[in-house]
């Protein structure tokens, strides 16, 4: 590579023994010193050769001279260190050596190839750094100026063992050099000093101050390497760990693993992840392609190694301590998973707990193919790296959580707590998908198998009738108004347009005098804003006599609307309030019930809010579903819509349009299946055979009792809709109690449903909410279900 003037070491130097044999002619003083003999013997072979008194430009006399230069150097090589210590001796500030180690040439010669340093920095660095750390030795030597200037080099090489990267701190001992200045010392400006001390990489600013040219060094430069492998391949492990992604990324990863291979002088060692998914207390891949774990199936389907996961995962709770398994082969102790561990290669495995807090993250796993290769020596190792991965495990548990929500919003939307944890399931298979390179991973039907249903509605007892009624009025009224409004104009300008208008109006009013009022008065409204309000508006301009009756009808109307909007606007006020007081209560009732069992709910506001709630194994992870959770909620139901009644009936005095309920509950005997529907966004039955449900919701409010002409649902009574002898004799022990408890009145009808479309043999049980003493005590419904447990 082509270097700039700027950017090459620019003083000249001169290799030279001479302040090592003053060294040894110092000693040689020493009469009865071990030093001082030997120290005579080495002056007696350099008086032989005299060249090694002088500045060596020629290498080959050092070569010519071997034995003495070797004895020279003894005390830089002391021979007990030649086979463990790495060191070279070279020219000032260069990098081929004239004298080293065995170790050191079989590890990282120094031939003056800068490449086979390893150091990962360019050629141009290391002359920079050269320069600035001669030009600071000058300040110090010829001015007193201390500058220190720091010149950390690793260099990394592969071992001939393992075939891994072992890294070398270069340190050069300066002691045997020396400044030779030609000529008269420079002046140096102070002011300039310290300008050096704020840019020491400056070169420019560094050959104005003290030319190069004007000195030379003399002598050698020592090197010696230490092995600092661990503390630089810990550093690498650290900042992997802290980079963003790198346990879920590919490259990174792999780096990372490779990085643990060198840390832990092991080849073929093998680094895997599992995540504890917090919610659901089972292990999961943060990234399949990648961070294989050795505990987590690759394949989709639940199996018995799933009951060994979650031993493993057992262990863990109780312990922080990593735990070895020395040798598989020769003792599992993980059953199933130790074989399938076995099936992958790997014989000895160490997993290691991660922790937030008191919250168990998941594991490190650290697996070999050869018995005992992690052995208790890599103790210290193994804790030092827990803070990290616990540190890059959270940090990746939030981002992919974040990226779960993301998924489920964008594919799911909302979806209620209880069921969040099977969204999450599809979720982590989309994300994982992604990971694997599909870009457009289709997301997976949610499906709940056996589940039991619950529908409940409260109503507002003939809500169409009343809002019609509303309508009618409303338009009746504006209808008046307008033609008065014609009437007084016609009174002063004598029109006979404006007779033939009101006589229209007239019709439509004895049209809607007989109940007639279709598309809401649609079509009453576009006749009053076509064929009446432009009339009003052309005659504003004229006398106030004529202006003012239509300004005051302007005035009636509401201003977002339009219309006149006052009887519509109570009854619509009272549907919401009836609405509100109904959901809030559902809502509270709620969460009492999840404690019980989990389950899902959803509600609907309509004239009235109608509920559909579904319970059962599948719907939950890790509990046991039992046939009593079911009748515990059919009777809390039945508590709730009587406590709905009640509230109600403290209600209806303060409402504008004073509305009834008549409350419907559906029991379906047979467990079916729910699905999620995309295009809906919500659940619905899955199944031709299950679809007959569906349809009974539908209709059923409209269902009357056969040979009586007359409406199931009625006021203030719970209607049960049932079509088997089970369900009646279930729920006949229910009411029998609820009437005791003073609920009820003491009256259960029982009545066959005329057919519906495409329903047939439906029954219903039917009985009247005491709502005559509001004083009843409130009690809580759980409460009645344990009593209620106990007679039974």
């Amino acid at each position: 590579m082509a270097e700039s003037k700027k950017h090459t070491f620019p003083f000249s130097s001169k290799i030279s023994l001479k302040t090592l044999i003053g060294y040894y002619e110092a000693k040689s003083t020493e009469e009865n010193s071990a030093e001082g003999i030997f120290a005579r013997e080495i002056i007696k072979r350099i008086d032989k050769v005299p060249a090694l008194r002088e500045p060596i430009e020629d290498m080959g006399i050092l070569e010519e001279h071997r034995e003495v230069v070797d004895l020279i150097l003894s005390v830089v090589f002391p021979a007990s260190l030649k086979e463990d210590e790495m060191l070279a001796v070279t020219s000032p500030y260069g990098f081929k050596s004239f004298a080293s180690t065995k170790k050191l040439d079989n590890t990282i010669p120094f031939d003056g190839n800068y490449d086979n340093l390893n150091t990962g920095m360019s050629v141009e660095e290391i002359e920079i750094n050269k320069t600035v750390h001669a030009y600071s030795n000058i300040l110090l030597q010829c001015y007193g100026i201390d500058i220190p200037v720091e010149f950390p080099v690793i260099a990394c090489s592969k071992s001939d063992q393992t075939g891994l990267d072992r890294y070398y701190k270069i340190f050069v001992n300066p002691k045997f050099l020396e400044l030779e200045v030609k000529g008269e010392l420079p002046k140096i400006d102070h002011d300039k000093i310290e300008e050096l001390k704020q840019n020491i990489f400056d070169l420019d600013l560094w050959q104005e101050l003290l030319p190069p040219e004007r000195f030379e060094f003399h002598g050698f430069s020592i090197f010696h390497l230490f092995d600092v492998t661990d503390q630089e391949v810990l550093s690498k492990v650290k900042y992997n760990l802290l980079e963003k992604d790198t346990i879920v990324s590919t490259e990174k990863f792999k780096i990372l693993e490779n990085n643990l291979r060198i840390l832990f002088k092991l080849p073929d060692l093998r680094v895997g992840i599992a995540s504890i998914h917090k919610n659901q207390n089972d292990f999961f891949n943060l990234n399949r392609n990648i961070c294989h774990s050795f505990i987590v199936e690759k394949t989709e389907e639940k199996s018995s190694t799933r009951c060994e996961m979650m031993g493993v995962y057992d262990i863990f709770k109780d312990t922080r301590q990593p735990i070895q398994f020395p040798d598989l082969q020769k003792k599992n102790e993980l059953g199933i998973l130790g074989d399938k561990i076995l099936e992958e290669g790997i014989r000895n495995l160490v997993l290691i707990p991660l922790y937030d807090g008191d919250e168990f993250l998941g594991l490190i796993e650290l697996g070999c193919p050869n018995a005992c290769e992690i052995n208790p020596s890599h103790k210290i190792k193994i804790q030092s790296l827990q803070p990290l991965f616990e540190i890059a495990l959270r940090r990746s548990a939030e981002e992919t959580a974040n990226q779960i929500q993301a998924i489920i919003k964008e594919q799911y939307t909302a979806i209620h707590p209880s069921v969040e944890w099977r969204f999450e399931d599809a979720a982590i298979h989309m994300l994982e998908q992604k990971q694997l390179g599909i870009s457009r991973p289709e997301p997976e039907d949610i499906v709940f198998k056996n589940v039991h249903p619950l529908f409940g509605a409260s109503d507002i007892r003939s809500s169409s009738v009343l809002r019609n009624e509303a309508i009618r009025k409303d338009l009746e009224k504006q209808l008046t108004i307008a033609s008065e409004v014609l009437s007084s104009i016609n009174n002063i300008l004598n029109l006979p347009i404006l007779d033939e208008t009101k006589f229209r109006i007239g019709k439509i009013q004895s049209d809607l005098t007989k109940g007639d009022v279709s598309d809401d008065g649609e079509g009453i409204i576009n006749f009053l804003k076509n064929d009446i309000e432009p009339i009003f508006n052309s005659f504003l301009k004229e006398r106030k006599a004529i202006s003012e009756p239509i300004e005051n009808y302007f005035k009636k109307l509401d201003k977002s609307l339009g219309i006149i909007y006052e009887e519509r606007r109570a009854f619509e006020n009272s549907v919401m309030i009836v609405n509100e007081r109904i959901s809030t209560f559902l809502d509270a009732e709620e969460e009492i019930t999840q404690k019980m069992f989990p389950h899902y709910y959803e509600k609907y506001n309509t004239d009235g809010v109608e509920y559909n709630i579904y319970i059962g194994k599948s719907l939950v992870q890790n509990l046991e579903f039992d046939e009593m959770y079911l009748e515990n909620l059919r009777l809390w139901q039945l508590i709730a819509t009587c406590k709905i009644a009640r509230l109600m009936a403290g209600t209806r005095p303060n409402l504008d349009v004073p509305l009834e309920l008549a409350h419907l509950i559906l029991v379906q005997s047979s467990s079916l299946s729910i699905k999620f529907r995309m295009d809906e966004k919500q659940f619905d039955v899955d199944g031709a055979y299950n679809v007959r449900y569906e349809i009974v919701k539908k209709r059923i409010d409209k269902a009357e009792i056969k040979g009586a002409n007359e409406r199931l649902t009625q006021p203030d009574m719970i209607a049960i809709v049932y079509s088997q002898d089970k369900d009646k004799n279930e729920y006949m022990r229910y009411l029998n109690y609820m009437i005791d408890k003073g609920y009820l009145e003491d009256k259960i009808e029982d009545h066959e449903l005329n057919q519906l479309q495409g329903v047939y043999g439906l029954r219903a049980l039917r009985v009247s909410i005491r709502i005559d003493n509001l004083d009843l005590p409130d009690v809580e419904s759980h409460k009645l279900l344990d009593e209620l447990l106990v007679k039974a």
